[in-house]
């Protein structure tokens, strides 16, 4: 039987499960199991203090360790319930900036900069720092104020087992590839916790399930039980996780959530608030991030866009389309390091980013500046040495053209084209190019032969040495943020100017040239779906292989190659065999959009 921390886990569910009994008394309404499990929280938060407490009086690993396995106990409720909270307890070490504020820096707190000061190259062995000391308060402060938020909360059964869907989710995607654990690699341990705290959190609500199905309420255990267990082997098979126990508590809490007639919260957003786990088929919604008008379009309205998508009517010079440079055939890339500008001789300094799962991106563009593709659109047309185009003088062009007055009227009712219907139409078709059920995504769905053993092995090295899932997240892969995929995350590099005898880090100043921010300067999305079709790599284009993707990477970015750059890539080296470097090659080759 596997053992973690001194117990076995089975032991440790079953005194969950006697604890929330005897304290708990079996409520005999959802209100009072929600209450229940409020009251659990405040607990479970008091037990975290108490344990920050501990760690100020003994700043060191263990005692860290302790403290954050304290705070998974709660993730998930308080993730749920305030993540402005969470991000204080456990938010990315990175600096950020108040919108509209460049000149504003929001310094990070929680449990990942500790992990940073006690594990990080420069404070191992220091002792009890000024930094680190000043950093432990705010913490204390932080888990007080989360304690004040979740009194103050009237919790209820949608909010519980929501939590309870998303750290499920949560845990499959982040908690296993150590996200937020990169120098301690903790990520199994503490997310064994995380889910045994979910577990409690649906504790109260047993009765209640065994009176309505008492199948669903065996399989919920069991289910859960069995996830825990898989996080306290050894050595975890991340694959077999995601695809076996994750996947399956994820469907035995859906079932108990439809049993007891709990409602969804109703959020409208990518990730379908019907589906248990963001790794099932038809999991994601292209109209989630869509402008409320423009979401459920017609066939016909997608229909017409793809015709404005391929025709060079919309560009100034009548030369150009949208496809001319997004090549259907290369995942909507193309092959050159810079598309050809509309002045004759001249290049773009950016590579033609995919527009594979373009609908599922929060932020558009490399440099993220813009959040709805109907946006993206219209600066695409506008823009002088992209299109060169006006999208009122296309729109006089189409009314003229007795094919398009025919296709507007079925898209819209009457023949009449106008800029806006133009972008809502390219749009509609832009929501049809998603492409998820890749060899990796059924791989992920239980397909044991949807990956070779080279691919296997190599997305082996993604999730674990190669560190890739920490910014290519789990299941969409371009930087999206799980579990609620509202939110993506760009990462700075040092991409070179040249490769591969660099000279200077890449002048393309990415987001600052929207944030005017210096702290984004060199940031760019990072998309990978469509990989293998998408040549040259990064932003500027100029890796022209996989193989050097990984060599770059393998280094430790520009700051391994000796570029300076205040890179969110660690900049040492990753140590790759050559087995592993064709192996991750391999892994990525199998990204391709149309399967196989």
């Amino acid at each position: 039987m596997t053992r973690f921390g001194g117990w076995s886990w089975a032991a440790a569910l079953l005194l969950v499960g006697a604890a929330a009994d005897v304290a708990l008394r079996r409520p005999l309404s959802l209100a009072a199991a929600a209450h229940a499990t409020q009251r659990q929280l405040l607990a479970d938060l008091d037990r975290l203090h108490a344990d920050v407490v501990r760690l100020q009086k003994d700043p060191a690993p263990p005692a860290f360790e302790r403290a954050r396995r304290s705070y998974k106990r709660v993730e998930g409720l308080i993730e749920r319930i305030s993540p402005g909270t969470a991000a204080t307890l456990n938010g990315p070490p990175e600096p950020s900036v108040e919108e509209g504020a460049p000149s504003v820096v929001e310094h990070p707190e929680g449990f990942q900069v500790v992990e940073l000061l006690l594990y990080g190259p420069d404070e191992r062995g220091a002792g009890l720092t000024d930094t680190l000391r000043r950093e432990l308060r705010v913490l204390e402060a932080n888990v007080v104020r989360a304690r004040r938020i979740a009194e103050a909360t009237d919790l209820d059964a949608v909010n519980v087992f929501a939590a309870a869907r998303e750290e499920i989710a949560r845990v499959a995607t982040l908690g296993i590839v150590d996200f937020d654990s990169p120098l301690a690699q903790r990520g199994a341990m503490e997310s064994a916790t995380a889910l045994a705290g979910t577990l409690a959190s649906l504790a109260p609500f047993e009765g209640i399930l065994e009176r309505r199905d008492p199948a669903v309420a065996a399989a919920l255990r069991r289910t859960g039980a069995r996830a825990v267990a898989k996080l306290g082997e050894p050595h975890l098979a991340r694959l077999g996780f995601i695809a076996g126990e994750a996947r399956a508590f994820a469907a035995a809490l859906m079932a108990a959530r439809d049993a007891l007639h709990v409602a969804s919260p109703g959020e409208h957003g990518i990730w379908r608030d019907d589906v248990a786990s963001p790794f099932e088929l038809g999991a994601f919604d292209p109209d989630g991030l869509a402008p409320r008008a423009h979401r459920r379009a017609p066939a016909s309205r997608a229909e017409l866009g793809q015709m404005l998508f391929s025709d060079p009517i919309l560009s100034g010079d009548g030369r150009r389309s949208c496809a001319s440079c997004h090549l259907p055939a290369r995942a909507f890339a193309d092959t050159t390091r810079g598309s050809p500008a509309v002045q004759r001789g001249t290049r773009l300094a950016r590579n033609t980013p995919s527009l594979v799962n373009a609908a599922l991106q929060p932020a558009l563009f490399l440099d993220s500046r813009v959040a709805y593709l109907e946006d993206q659109i219209g600066e695409v047309i506008a823009n002088p040495r992209e299109m060169g185009g006006n999208l009122d003088t296309a729109a006089r062009r189409l009314n003229g053209r007795r094919d398009y007055r025919f296709a507007f009227a079925r898209a819209f009712g009457d023949s009449v084209a106008t800029p806006a219907r133009i972008r809502a139409s390219i749009a509609a078709y832009l929501r049809t190019i998603v492409a998820l059920d890749a060899p990796l995504d059924r791989a992920m769905r239980g397909d044991a032969n949807a990956l070779t053993p080279a691919e296997r092995a190599g997305f082996d090295v993604f999730v674990g040495k190669g560190r890739c899932a920490g910014c290519h997240f789990l299941p969409l892969l371009g930087g999206v943020v799980p579990p609620r995929f509202t939110e993506v995350e760009s990462e700075i590099i040092g991409v070179p100017d040249r490769w591969p005898r660099a000279a200077v880090a890449d002048t393309d100043q990415g987001m600052a040239r929207h944030t005017r921010a210096d702290i984004d300067r060199g940031r760019f999305r990072t998309p990978l779906r469509g990989v293998a079709l998408t040549a040259p790599y990064m932003h500027n284009g100029v890796m022209p292989t996989l193989e050097s993707v990984v060599k770059f990477y393998d280094i430790g970015g520009g700051a391994g190659m000796g570029i300076p750059s205040r890179q969110t890539l660690p900049p040492d080296s990753l140590r790759l065999t050559t087995r592993e470097r064709d192996a991750l090659v391999a892994f990525l080759q199998s990204l391709d959009a149309r399967g196989r």
